[in-house]
């Protein structure tokens, strides 16, 4: 080929290459493809280079030397060729350790914002205290936000206040601002004191840029000032925030101090408003499109006020997490199938439910009302008490359309409501037929040919891309599940009563396990990256899946049970299989550091029983006898 001759590639139409370029740009956050992809040719760098910078990520350990040369290199990298013009998210976040950085999986369960991945809050830390960097640390990036034409979101992930300098270049050009890091420190106020919010706070609050907010709020802090928080945030909504559409509040709780105590004690003062004395600005109605909230936010002021706040017809995510008695999530479920029969929540695809670990009848009632009266999801995760009628009514009416599907039911070590055997899974398959991620509690049971029937019935499933798997170790088996005769005698239309009172088992005393059940639960801890292949190949047996997390998990067992949770955590981990755009596979144990310091503990296991059941299933070969197992690999794969 002559130096003059095209490529075939190269001669492809422009809108072709920019095509190309977008979707390697989405294949991994480092986009390595798409740098291999603009290395091959000047044509190719060309239509690369638009993609190449648009997401600047610019990490901060804390405001030095080393964060001013990084900031530097950014301006000169994109002072080339009128770089600047290319940025479209630009993203200040703190220094994470590698063992800390979160898994893509992790990642999505965070948090539930309908918005573009790389504006989505990650598992980050609360903000910190007020920074007191010099206004000149924070004035590059003013700078490049300034330079950068085409911006269209800028995200604040630092643990400390937004700069007003920042603040005001945002407001200049007029792009979104998200904040994942949100806390207006001027409403934390001594009860005997109340004052006017700081006014960079106000600015910040009534923001027309601010598009996104994760909020950590509580009712006092550790000295027992008020925090006011909550309220603003409530304002904000109503259209303080014109531009407010995405709102995630978690609680912030201090503690424990006697100052904390004595304000708990008395009642909590009024909000005056932003400037007390003067008349409260009239609230409108906002327009949130995610909301996600804890219950503590719905017990000063119920649903039925939020949707007073924000118009509920347009919410596309909701989430809500129950973290007290059934008492308050029974009346707020009431609520939802109000609101889910008048259609006042027509626009949802997203509904993340963590419920109360116990139940009632009525409160299963409410849930299988509003999970039967929704237009049809794309995305639902449901944990907590669920009932195998509650499963049944959601895949039944969401399944054909769901894309995402989260069931975690809680299990004690008397029962459990929903167990997925094969059977289960089965209509899983058959009821969700595009689905392309699932997480659910899976019982192990040594690998046989009824866990393999599982892992089979997950294969058949044709979209599915990623999958997370609590292998459940089953060290005391349900009643119910020994009744139906091992995990495919149970399924979704099984008759049982939606009520979890009586289920309370005392662990106030510890358990011992009889043999059987001991040698039996090892067996089913044992994770080694064999077996975790093995589990991979079986789900891609029908399709290229793309990754798979496996993670033992098991009941609690009451006091004095260091030796077996040390063990267990010893043999088991949390595997991670991910497969490659060149279809290559890598295991990884994402605990393998954390086992480095349980080694110590380890050796000095003093069980008899623990001891005896380890030396009979794998005989001692060496001096760390610790070391000398292997998982027991899957059987029947053939059936």
């Amino acid at each position: 080929m002559s130096p003059s001759t095209l490529a075939p590639l190269e001669s492809l139409p422009l809108v072709v290459l920019d095509r190309i370029c977008e979707y390697l740009a989405s294949c991994g956050c480092k986009k390595r493809s798409l740098w291999a992809f603009a290395m091959s040719s000047r044509c190719c760098f060309s239509a690369a280079e638009p993609h190449l910078y648009s997401l600047i990520k610019i990490v901060v350990d804390h405001p030095s030397a080393t964060f001013q040369r990084e900031l530097e290199g950014w301006m000169d990298i994109l002072s080339i060729g009128r770089r600047f013009r290319y940025v479209r998210k630009i993203k200040v976040e703190r220094y994470t350790p590698a063992a800390s950085i979160e898994t893509e999986e992790q990642r999505y369960q965070s948090c539930y914002f309908d918005i573009d991945p790389f504006c989505q809050p990650s598992r980050c830390r609360g903000p910190g205290t007020s920074d007191v960097t010099s206004l000149d640390t924070w004035e590059p990036i003013s700078f490049l936000i300034s330079q950068s034409s085409g911006l269209v979101d800028f995200v604040w992930a630092y643990q400390r206040r937004l700069p007003r300098c920042i603040l005001s270049a945002v407001h200049a050009h007029g792009c979104r601002l998200h904040i994942h890091t949100f806390k207006l420190g001027s409403l934390v106020q001594s009860r005997d004191n109340p004052h006017e919010i700081d006014l960079d706070d106000y600015a910040l609050a009534t923001s027309p840029c601010l598009y996104s907010v994760v909020a950590w709020v509580y009712d006092y802090d550790s000295d027992g000032n008020v925090d006011y928080n909550q309220d603003a945030l409530l304002h904000m909504v109503a259209g303080a925030a014109p531009r407010l559409a995405h709102l995630c509040v978690k609680p912030s709780r201090p503690g424990s101090t006697m100052a904390l105590l004595q304000a708990l004690q008395t009642p909590r003062p009024a909000w005056s408003g932003f400037f007390p004395g003067t008349e409260p600005t009239k609230p409108t109605s906002g327009s949130l499109r995610s909301l996600d909230i804890e219950d503590n936010m719905l017990r000063r002021s119920g649903l039925h006020y939020w949707s007073q706040l924000t118009d509920f017809s347009r919410l596309h995510s909701l989430s809500i997490r129950w973290v007290q008695g059934n008492t308050h999530a029974t009346d707020s479920l009431q609520t939802l199938a109000e609101f889910a029969i008048n259609k006042t929540l027509q626009c949802l695809q997203t509904l993340v439910l963590s419920l109360p670990e116990t139940s009632s009848s009525q409160m299963q009632s409410a849930l299988m009302l509003f999970l039967g009266s929704l237009n049809a999801l794309e995305r639902l995760e449901l944990t907590g008490f669920i009932s195998p009628k509650t499963f049944n009514v959601a895949l039944r009416r969401h399944g054909p359309t769901l894309r995402i599907l989260r069931i975690l039911p809680h299990r004690t070590l008397r029962r459990s409501k929903l167990v997925f055997s094969s059977t289960m899974v089965e209509h899983l398959a058959e009821l969700c037929p595009i689905l392309e991620q699932v997480n659910i509690r899976v019982p192990r049971t040594q690998g046989d040919n009824r866990e393999a029937r599982i892992y089979r019935a997950l294969s058949t499933m044709p979209r599915l891309q990623h999958v997370s798997l609590l292998l459940d170790l089953m060290v005391v088996l349900p009643e119910e599940f020994e009744e139906r005769g091992g995990n495919d005698g149970g399924t979704m239309d099984d008759e049982d009563d939606d009520d979890d009172e009586g289920d309370v088992l005392d662990l106030s005393e510890r358990v011992v396990l009889p043999p059987d059940i001991l040698r039996n639960s090892l067996i089913n801890a044992a994770i080694d990256p064999s077996l975790a292949r093995s589990i991979f190949d079986l789900l891609s047996s029908h399709h290229s899946m793309r990754n798979l997390k496996l993670q033992t998990v098991q009941d609690e067992l009451g006091p004095n049970q260091d030796d077996l949770y040390n063990i267990f955590s010893w043999i088991g981990g949390e595997w991670v299989c991910e497969r490659d755009d060149q279809d290559n596979v890598s295991i990884r144990d994402r605990n393998s550091e954390g086992k480095e310091d349980l080694e110590s503990e380890i050796i000095y296991t003093s069980d008899k029983n623990i001891l005896e059941t380890w030396n009979d299933l794998w005989p001692q070969r060496t001096s760390d006898w610790w070391k000398d197992w292997k998982s027991f690999p899957l059987s029947g794969l053939s059936s």
